[in-house]
């Protein structure tokens, strides 16, 4: 374990050894936060859970709904106050009929749980994952030249997951909890800001025709 020591970022074991040092606990019914003190020079915060949220506890805790479109669960948690005007926006919005302007960013929390998923669709803005919390997330993209790549979201960043990641705009995507997993919480932002009528949801025997190799995960997250 690393702390912070009279050189930086030093082990524990290299400086710490032999001095006194003191913890002080505070508890609740969600977290314990332990804060080491070390003679002025450490500072450790611990963030250590208790007891391990259920996915309709975090539901309630953050006011979570069904999303009528993609599947999962979701509740808007930023929009941005300045706006992009209909006349700046790329052609891409234009062609695909966009009424209007859009704003330059919004945020949402998204959950997954094993008997939902997030339906193959494609937006006209970039859009970034977040992951949070619980089990990794298994991710199809489908790419305008016919290529594919499956991506997990998720903490294991050492075997191989990722705790962020990018699918550009007119992507093809889908997501889906990995067997075995009770749920996970993640966050998406979307720039310019996201508007249903930029939604467009994938066709299974399209998809299929296009993207053959895919075809048994394109039928697991297609309706």
């Amino acid at each position: 374990m690393y702390f912070w020591g009279p050189s930086g970022l030093e082990q524990k074991q290299n400086w710490c050894s032999g001095r006194h040092w003191r913890q002080v606990a505070f508890s609740s019914t969600k977290s314990r936060l332990a804060l080491v003190l070390h003679t002025e020079q450490l500072l450790e915060i611990q963030i250590v859970a208790t007891n391990k949220l259920t996915a309709q506890e975090i539901k309630d805790l953050l006011g979570l709904k069904p999303h009528p479109r993609e599947g999962g669960w979701y509740v808007r948690t930023y929009e941005s106050d300045d706006w992009i005007g209909q006349a700046s926006l790329e052609l891409r919005y234009l062609r695909a009929g966009a009424d209007g302007p859009r704003r330059t960013g919004t945020t949402i929390y998204y959950l997954l749980e094993p008997d939902t998923f997030s339906e193959m669709h494609r937006l006209l803005s970039d859009e970034v994952f977040h992951f949070y919390l619980g089990d990794p997330v298994e991710m199809l993209q489908l790419f305008p030249d016919g290529t594919s790549r499956v991506t997990i979201l998720g903490p294991g960043i050492a075997n191989g997951q990722t705790p962020q990641h990018v699918v550009p705009h007119t992507v093809w995507q889908g997501s889906r909890l990995l067997t075995g997993g009770s749920f996970a919480l993640l966050g998406c932002t979307v720039a310019p800001g996201f508007e249903f009528e930029d939604y467009k949801t994938g066709d299974r025997a399209e998809l299929c025709a296009r993207w053959p190799q895919r075809r048994e995960l394109i039928i697991a997250l297609t309706r």
